[in-house]
């Protein structure tokens, strides 16, 4: 590691001697399942940069606070349109992932449409995360304050259908085999994944950028994802429900 270093949060001018910088702290989503590929991948991609991070798991809420507060470099990655409600933070524009937003259920709603279909509904999401959907009808939001406890919510009975990120509420599912869990087609919607860092470290902007576009250009982004979503994809993906099946 090199005696000078450019310190980017402790005041230090670039160039001042230094034994060892701390690494950066980006927060990520406490439980979620998708955090199996994120935080290997964001260690891979600062490593790649000469730079440390320590991907931390902090509730949404007190992630806004701590943005604000200025107390957390970044987040390991977010929906787009975070920076929206959250002017603290800098997308790298280079996705890291493409997500679909879905409605899971475990009863014989055979699609979104009729979920959707002018009765009221109830629906679990996960607090502190805005999905940025626009739902025709009566909706009745039901937060809970775990990625777990969304689907959980769903298999008690307490609400109609579970909101969450296609590629975690899969991986929940396998993991709840006990229940007929699956997606409703089509999504609710289709977002771009960001890496988000504060605007205190913009001048890592660029080089982090840089590295991210070499990794997508070379496909490694890609082939992460896809493998994960091999070992989640399976019966629970997308299938009809059981009596529609035994119609066909």
């Amino acid at each position: 590691m090199p005696l000078f270093k450019s310190v980017r949060s402790n005041g230090v001018e670039p160039g001042t001697a230094v034994a060892e910088e701390a690494p950066l702290t980006l927060s990520l989503l406490p439980g979620n399942p998708v955090n199996a590929i994120a935080v290997p991948l964001i260690v891979e991609i600062y490593k790649r940069a000469g730079i440390t991070v320590l991907p931390k798991p902090i509730p949404p809420l007190r992630e806004a606070r701590m943005l604000q507060e200025g107390t957390l470099d970044g987040v390991v990655g977010m929906l787009e349109g975070f920076e929206a409600n959250h002017p603290d933070v800098i997308p790298i524009p280079v996705p890291l992932e493409t997500l679909k937003v879905a409605a899971f259920v475990v009863d014989d709603t055979p699609d979104l449409a009729t979920l959707l279909g002018g009765r009221r509904v109830r629906f679990s999401a996960l607090r502190g995360v805005d999905l940025q959907l626009k739902l025709p009808g009566y909706v009745e939001w039901v937060f809970v304050n775990e990625p777990s406890q969304v689907m959980q919510m769903l298999v008690r009975g307490r609400v109609d259908a579970a909101i969450t990120v296609d590629i975690a509420g899969l991986r929940m599912a396998r993991e709840m085999p006990e229940a007929p869990i699956r997606a409703l087609q089509p999504a609710l919607s289709e977002k771009h994944v960001y890496h988000y860092l504060h605007r205190n470290h913009a001048d890592l902007v660029p080089r982090i950028t840089a590295v991210m576009q070499t990794m997508y250009d070379q496909g490694y982004l890609q082939a992460l994802h896809a493998q994960f979503r091999r070992g989640t994809e399976a019966a629970v993906s997308s299938t009809p429900p059981q009596n529609q099946l035994q119609q066909q």
